[in-house]
């Protein structure tokens, strides 16, 4: 995947009103006006042709009718002088002919130009809107909605779910979207799922192939599919690599073959085989950078999971440390995710977010893993084991 293509493809969804599209509609129907004018002339000068060249055949016809009569009665100059005349208006009728013949050679050619432009029209939009339509006849959208939001009312939210034919269920806010998960996985009726929250859409290359790439994974036997995630920072509108690429998803998979525990951040478990999408079909993530988020999922990051993992031992020897090791696991992102790492491109808002972000979350994390306390403690190695879906079924029961 080319660092230009993806930026051709995220800029136009950020751009809600475009005044090009304005002066498009005008000059639209502005054609569409000359267009029906020019039509209608045309129209008007095969008619009054028309009549002009039946009048002048007619007028040839009596002329050689009454030629012939005179030179029957002996009357030769007569018959010759009609001749002549007869003769005269032959240019006449050439210049008709040429001038009809013209004309309709227009209008075939304007006829066959407004035949392509309306099935141009309806090609281009099938191409666009051809995996919206057979979603709508085929598959089923469910959309769980768990609390309101400061950029749409909470009614539209529903509303325009609704009017694409989607399933939509109201739950109990929980601040995070991974406790409905299983909820509504019980809700779909379709062995296979797409996954994707409300700050994510799908690529043009796997959006398009998505029918396909299912076909084949069923053909092979896989239960799942893993598709990068484009993490685009909506604030300073660049992609961001380093620890956030490649960002590795299972966001498709055959409902009956995953497992989930409604913790913060989680990915599915998968029993089956899993096929790895290359990195031209990925989903994009539109990331909008909010302080508090970054620090009430750290605080639920620190209470669900008894034990962080990773292979790197330094990592892992500056996690007992927080919060005094917090320099040292910030240079450690700068060298390994930065540097020593494999990037397709380095940008600014990259190393800000490495340092601002990542590791600012890391180091929080751990910080309040090591003062979670005692009780905390055990509750967090409740959920590790259990999972906090069965846990809550349990209390519920």
């Amino acid at each position: 995947m080319k660092h230009g293509e993806l930026a051709k493809e995220l800029s136009p969804s950020l751009q809600f009103i475009d005044g090009s599209a304005v002066g498009s509609n005008y000059t639209n129907d502005h054609f569409k006006k000359l267009q029906a004018i020019s039509l209608t002339h045309f129209g008007f000068q095969i008619f009054i042709f028309s009549i002009f060249y039946s009048f002048i055949l007619t007028d040839i016809v009596n002329l050689t009718n009454k030629a012939i009569e005179y030179a029957y009665m002996g009357d030769n100059v007569k018959a010759e002088a009609l001749l002549n005349n007869t003769l005269a208006l032959e240019s006449e009728v050439s210049k008709a002919g040429i001038e009809a013949n013209r004309i309709k050679l227009y209008m075939t050619i304007g006829s066959l130009s407004t035949v392509a432009g309306i099935f141009l029209t309806i090609y281009l939009y099938l191409r666009s809107n051809m995996w919206l339509l057979w979603a709508k006849t085929h598959r089923e959208w469910i959309i769980m909605k768990t609390g309101g939001s400061k950029n749409i009312r909470d009614g539209d939210t529903v509303e325009i779910a609704k009017s694409y034919g989607a399933k939509v269920f109201l739950r109990k806010p929980w601040g995070y979207v991974e406790p409905d998960r299983i909820f509504a996985l019980k809700k779909a009726s379709y062995g296979w799922i797409l996954y994707l929250d409300d700050d994510e859409l799908l690529g043009k290359k796997l959006k398009n192939e998505l029918k396909d790439l299912i076909q084949r994974a069923e053909e092979r036997r896989f239960v799942a599919l893993s598709t990068v995630r484009i993490n685009y920072d909506a604030k300073y509108r660049q992609v961001l690599f380093g620890s956030a690429y490649p960002d590795r998803q299972i966001r498709i998979y055959r409902k009956d073959k995953v497992s989930y525990r409604g913790m913060v951040h989680e990915l599915p478990r998968v029993f089956g085989e899993i096929l790895e999408l290359p990195e031209d079909y990925y989903i994009i993530h539109y990331y909008f950078f909010r302080r508090k988020n970054i620090v009430f999922y750290a605080y639920l990051e620190s209470i669900e999971y008894f034990q962080h993992f990773t292979r790197s031992k330094i990592r892992k020897a500056l996690w007992k440390f927080t919060p005094i090791s917090a320099p040292f696991i910030i240079a450690y992102h700068l060298i390994f995710d930065l540097m020593i790492k494999t990037n397709p491109y380095i940008n600014a808002c990259t190393i800000f977010r490495t340092v601002d972000l990542y590791s600012f979350y890391e180091i929080l994390v751990h910080t309040l893993t090591k003062f979670r306390g005692r009780r905390r403690t055990k509750i967090s190695k409740l959920i590790s084991t259990y999972g906090l879906i069965k846990l809550l079924e349990h209390e519920a029961n």
